[in-house]
């Protein structure tokens, strides 16, 4: 992303993060996990490690990568929530875990995340640590919620990868 594309998403996620209630945040949260899960069950498994291009992820890589942000992100938000500390160092902590898994394991995985993550947040007082923040290597630090907003955000890109393969194999 270039600076100004840094500086509209940041604006966005500060302002619709405190808009928004943090059931709001989390249906439209929920809406693009459904929409990604439904996707995934779009891949054929024979192909779902293959690749389309050299170049390119396979569906299996993107599930992996989005399992892997969804546990570290769901791992600090409710570490800010439960023990109103940031969470350790998040950054580079998004290696998957699951490299290689099968679509069933990485959706029970994917799952496991999502649901402690909504339920955590749905429990939460809306104004609960806000004063907390950590830090995104290009947005700067955040609170919780400006976290979920992004979750949802960086979720949205990988979905559109995934339905982009879905087109390409269709």
């Amino acid at each position: 992303m270039n600076e100004a594309e840094i500086a509209h998403l940041r604006r966005y996620l500060r302002s619709q993060s405190i808009r928004r209630t943090p059931a709001q945040l989390v249906e439209a949260f929920q809406q693009v996990y459904q929409e990604f899960i439904q996707s995934l069950f779009s891949i054929p498994d024979g192909v779902f490690h293959t690749p389309p291009h050299v170049t390119e992820w396979s569906a299996a890589e993107i599930a992996e990568h989005v399992q892997a942000f969804l546990a570290v992100y769901e791992k600090a938000i409710c570490t800010a929530i439960e023990d109103g500390k940031p969470p350790e160092d998040v950054q580079g902590a998004i290696d998957p875990p699951l490299r290689g898994a099968s679509k069933d394991e990485l959706l029970a995985a994917l799952d496991a995340s999502c649901q402690r993550l909504i339920t955590v947040v749905l429990e939460a007082e809306p104004t609960l640590h806000l004063d907390i923040t950590w830090g995104h290597f290009e947005l700067g630090h955040m609170h919780w919620r400006e976290w979920l907003l992004f979750a949802r955000v960086h979720l949205n890109e990988h979905l559109r990868q995934i339905q982009q393969l879905v087109e390409m194999r269709g």
